[in-house]
This record gives structure tokens, sequence and C-alpha cells, in this order.
């Protein structure tokens, strides 16, 4: 029996390479809503962290929230001008007080409160959910987003409401898999600025991101007591 011949060299250059998604666990998924826009993710690790990096960009993500253990270093995230935070809480149980607090703050932070920058604030002090450094630079690009969007849509050209959406600012966050603690964490914020109630608001991110939501976090969204009240447009948040 003959010995079987090796593959042709033109064989292997021939082979489909893997895109950019094929190197991702699971392909992150963006959700927007009013001025809200979030980035749903598995969590990376530091062999292919540049790719999520890359999909954080693409969406002008300025802020990331790590709600599981650390499966990566940081260092690289922030030099690209993310700045990360730790908001970590058991996996299988609901968001303690002091998380559902620091998120909602950024969240309102991010998306609500208008632009107060001075000339003797930086971006850090204008917006304390936020540290300085190279994420200020995206911080101050969302925040003249914030200010495009208060001048009123109808006075806009087409070509200004493009730019005023590159500007639009994201917040990504993820837990292991971005199945449980992380679209939670999500759906407060939706439940907080006026989605609907905790069934519309999950069935809306299952429609964008399968298997998300199990029913016994679904169960805590519907008992969530919502803070007495709070805007995305503008106006006061209490």
């Amino acid at each position: 029996m003959a010995p079987p011949q090796s593959a042709p060299k033109h064989f292997y250059s021939s082979v489909p390479q893997p895109s950019a998604m094929a190197v991702l666990a699971g392909k992150p998924t963006f959700l927007a809503w009013g001025k809200l826009r979030f980035l749903l993710m598995d969590a990376p690790r530091d062999c292919n962290l540049s790719h999520y990096i890359r999909e954080a960009k693409h969406h002008n993500v300025i802020a990331l929230v790590r709600v599981c253990a650390p499966t990566y270093d940081t260092e690289e995230v922030e030099a690209a001008g993310i700045q990360v935070l730790d908001m970590g809480y058991d996996d299988g149980s609901s968001p303690p007080q002091d998380v559902i607090d620091r998120w909602l703050a950024l969240v309102d932070d991010v998306f609500s409160k208008p632009a107060r920058l001075t000339p003797s604030l930086s971006p850090a002090a204008s917006y304390p959910g936020i540290q300085s450094g190279k994420s200020g630079v995206a911080l101050a690009r969302s925040m003249s987003w914030r200010e495009n969007s208060h001048q009123g849509a109808a006075a806009a050209s087409p070509q200004e409401l493009e730019e005023t959406e590159e500007l639009a600012p994201t917040i990504a966050v993820h837990c292991v898999a971005g199945l449980g603690r992380a679209p939670v964490l999500v759906a407060l914020a939706l439940i907080e600025h006026g989605f609907g109630d905790a069934s519309a608001v999950v069935e809306f991110i299952r429609s964008k991101r399968r298997g998300a939501i199990n029913m016994r976090q679904l169960n805590y969204l519907e008992q969530y007591q919502k803070r007495e009240a709070v805007s995305c447009g503008g106006c006061s948040i209490m």
C-alpha cells in the first residue's frame, strides 16, 4: 500500500484564515435604546483581547465593566482609552446594592447628566465614575455628543446626525459567558430609564442575545423596585 502523499504547498495557503470574530469566544452584542448604548460580551482572554478591543472601539466604548473574576490584564484595554471598572458579584446570585448603585451611577454619568466640563475641570473631575487618563479623550467626545444631542435633532442635517451618532458613548459589560450577570445589569439600566417592565426588557435583550437571563434572574428583575425618578433626556435624576 502506497504511503499517503503530503498535501501540496499551495493547499495551506488556500485554507481560509479565521476572521476576527472567529477568535472571539462569542460575538459581542450591541444594544441601543434611546441614548443608552451597551455592548454585551463574554469574558475576553489575554490571547484574544485585542479583538475585543477592536470591537469595543468600533462602538465607541469608553468604559468596560467586569462582573466576573479577572481573565485578562487591563493594561492593553486602558491603553486603548477604555476605563475598566470591576463590579463583580457571585454567579447565580442577584447583584448586591453596592454594585447596583455603582452601575446605575455610571450609566447616569455616561448617558444622562448634562456635560459640565469647565476649563478648570478635567473629564475625570466632572465625571467621577470615570478615572483620568487616555479614557478622558473618549469621555470628552461623549460630552460633545451630549451637547450636540441637546441642541435638537430637528435642526440637524443628516451629516450632523451621523457625526453625532459616531460620538455617542457606549458602556461594555461582561461576565463569563455574557448571558447572566452582565445582561442583568443592562436590564436594570433599561428598567430605570423607562424602557418598560422586566418582561419587556428581558424579551428585548433576548431578541438580541439568545439565552440571556435565566428564570431565576427574570424573577429577580420582576421584583426589582425602581428608583423614584430617573430620566435619560437631560432632566433631573433622583
